[in-house]
């Protein structure tokens, strides 16, 4: 009678009267406790790599609520970033000829392979 909320990357919450099955088991049940805190089960968080001070996005969806793991990007260090990135992509006399649009590209590419460098959570 349950209903499975299987993803990666989203949990989904729904209270239902029977558990269901998902990821191998039951689906765990949580309580909701004084000032509406619930615990996300430990299988749950590692399935998306929640870490403890993530942020997350709560909507309805349906008869429950989906919480999604959100990154906050701070607006004016990420243009710092960016402006240092531009400023080390000039072209120089040992590059002639390199477009405007080749350096932008270069600049993107150098900033995502820094992001999957980089520890979730600024960490």
């Amino acid at each position: 009678m349950g209903r499975r909320g299987c993803g990666i990357g989203t949990l989904l919450v729904i209270i239902y009267d029977f558990p269901t099955m998902c990821w191998g088991g039951a689906v765990p049940f949580v309580t909701v406790k004084p000032k509406f805190q619930v615990t996300i089960p430990a299988k749950l968080r590692k399935d998306i790599d929640l870490r403890e001070g993530d942020i997350m996005e709560a909507t309805l969806a349906g008869d429950g609520i989906l919480f999604r793991p959100k990154e906050v990007v701070d607006r004016g260090a990420a243009a710092d970033r960016i402006a240092a990135k531009f400023a080390s992509s000039r072209p120089t006399f040992a590059e002639p000829g390199r477009t405007e649009e080749e350096i932008v590209n270069d600049a993107i590419t150098e900033i995502a392979e820094a992001r999957r460098e980089r520890p979730r959570g600024g960490d």
